[in-house]
């Protein structure tokens, strides 16, 4: 009988062997910090947002544990690697990682959690901001009156930037304080950084006096100087909601919003829309367009909506081009030569023109532009705006046609003032379905666009695809409560049900107008 040979299974025994030590090491050797915070990124990257908090948990622990030099230099070398912003202060401590986790909690929808951390990361900046003042007091000697209890401009920027945060995910009285504190914050760096521009640095002091150096078109100034914007929009946005049944709501309201359209802001993507070029002459910037649309907002609540028209026109243009390019992708784009009255011949032969003038490649050509579109909540309360100026202005030219020409400008005067509106609103609305056609509200809004420009098929179209996912969703829910008795789930379906019987009557009256000869022939989609 001949002999076993067990060289193999002594070769595999070993290699199990060490590969089971190599577990055993790996298990007993946690992750730095920074190796988390890559893991955390690389998770938030493939849409695994829950993973990503557990992992910025982890790297919390471990910055805790690890606080020595050596941990802190090579956290600091991943977060200025993860981090957009150029900041070379910054070094990578709990408060960095606290904004990453609550930024990954606000994508799973959980706001207190995420409220939570933000407050946190603010107690923690404010204490070493704290510290750090105490340092340079016991370095300096004795504090100097004019310099106590002053912050330098990134930290007070810093402050503000988490308190916006903590302001947007809290409601009323709360939410007002922190904006109020920003501004205060933001308006104080504002003044530092303008006294910076003014005292010349060293080496422009050796210069010539005939050399003249240019500021750069987006300088610190100009970013704390949008930031100031938005916070005094944000303050104003909650006089309109949560706050509105204040006394002094409107007053304080106006005050914001006026405050906001007189800070003047340098935006080098406006050059990227033709439409624009009127604008760009200004050497002293623009409102930013949260300030535009806000007002726009204000307005609408005074009914003042024809005044509120010029507002959403400069929304729009500031967001065209992007917006019209999306819309071709998506089979949106409406040309700006179909009135509300053509019939579908001339129409279709309108839209095969301008699709052969600007190619759906066009959105190639505006990638930055793209990018630098206002988020999907913005972009959705600006089509809603445009809805409502389209609304005001039908009624106007139905009372007076020569009255509503006159609130828009003469670059649009070749198509009724509402139309440009109900266009507008299209475009904007095929900007948010290229990116997301998940949302039902959109396909409704859609549909209001599509009818308020005349193309009632289209609107037709979109209201039938509305009631489709509505009816979804009440399947859904109708199963989910023969399961389980929830009144959360009741009020939803209740409430789902509502808008579905809305949509239907909107099916019927678009139906009628169909067969009485009115509106175009559906678009092709």
């Amino acid at each position: 009988m001949p002999k076993k040979n067990h060289s193999n299974t002594i070769k595999r025994t070993k290699k199990k062997s060490a590969n089971k030590k190599l577990r055993q090491a790996a298990r007993r050797t946690p992750k730095s910090a920074p190796e988390l915070i890559q893991d955390a990124e690389r998770a938030m990257q493939s849409q695994d947002a829950e993973h990503a908090i557990a992992l910025y948990s982890q790297a919390l622990k471990a910055l805790d544990n690890n606080n020595n030099t050596t941990a802190a230099a090579a956290a600091a070398t991943a977060v200025a690697a993860a981090s957009s912003h150029d900041d070379t202060t910054t070094t990578v401590d709990a408060t960095w990682v606290l904004e990453k986790r609550a930024e990954a909690k606000v994508s799973i929808a959980d706001p207190d959690g995420a409220k939570q951390d933000y407050e946190q990361a603010l107690q923690m900046v404010r204490n070493q901001q704290q510290q750090q003042q105490q340092q340079q007091q016991q370095q300096q000697g004795p504090p100097n009156p004019s310099t106590t209890h002053q912050l330098a401009p990134d930290a007070l920027e810093r402050i503000a930037s988490l308190l916006l945060y903590v302001g947007q995910l809290s409601g009323g009285q709360d939410a007002l304080a922190s904006y109020q504190e920003a501004v205060s914050l933001l308006e104080r760096s504002v003044e530092l950084r303008r006294q910076q521009q003014q005292q010349p640095s060293s080496s422009q002091q050796q210069q010539s006096p005939q050399v003249h150096t240019t500021i750069p078109q987006t300088t610190p100034l100009n970013e704390t100087l949008a930031q100031l914007a938005a916070a005094c929009c944000n303050a104003a946005e909650i006089y309109l909601t949560d706050l509105c049944d204040e006394p002094d709501a409107e007053r304080e309201c106006e005050g914001f919003v006026q405050k906001a359209l007189a800070i003047p802001v340098r935006n080098n993507s406006n050059n990227n829309n033709n439409n624009n070029n009127n604008n760009n002459g200004n050497e002293d910037g623009e409102p930013i367009i949260d300030a535009l649309q806000t007002a726009a907002s204000l307005l609408f609540s005074q009914c003042r909506g024809i005044e509120a028209v010029s507002y959403m026109q400069q929304c729009y243009q500031r967001i065209q081009t992007p917006c019209e390019a999306l819309s071709k992708l998506v089979g949106m784009y409406l040309p700006a030569s179909v009135d509300r009255k053509d019939n579908a011949e001339n129409n279709d032969h309108a839209m095969k023109e301008e699709e052969e003038e600007e190619p759906q490649a066009m959105e190639l050509t505006h990638v930055e532009a793209v990018q630098a579109l206002p988020g999907f909540e913005f972009r959705c309360q600006t089509a809603k705006l445009l809805l409502e100026a389209c609304a005001c202005l039908l009624e106007q030219e139905e009372s007076n046609n020569d009255t509503a020409h006159d609130t828009i400008s003469e670059t649009t005067t070749h198509r009724p003032p509402s139309q440009y509106c109900a266009r507008a609103a299209v475009h904007v609305l095929g900007s948010l379905l290229a990116e997301n056609d998940e949302v039902i509200e959109i396909w409704c809004l859609t549909g209001d666009a599509y009818r308020l420009a005349g193309q009632t098929a289209v609107a037709h179209q979109y209201y039938r695809q509305t009631a489709d996912m509505l009816q979804s969703v009440r399947r859904s829910l109708d199963e989910q409560l023969d399961d389980d008795d929830d009144q959360d789930l009741q009020r939803e379906l209740d409430e789902i049900t509502c808008q579905w019987e809305e949509v239907q009557q909107k099916l019927q009256e678009t139906a009628l107008d169909k067969t009485s000869g009115d509106g175009a022939e559906p678009m092709e989609e």
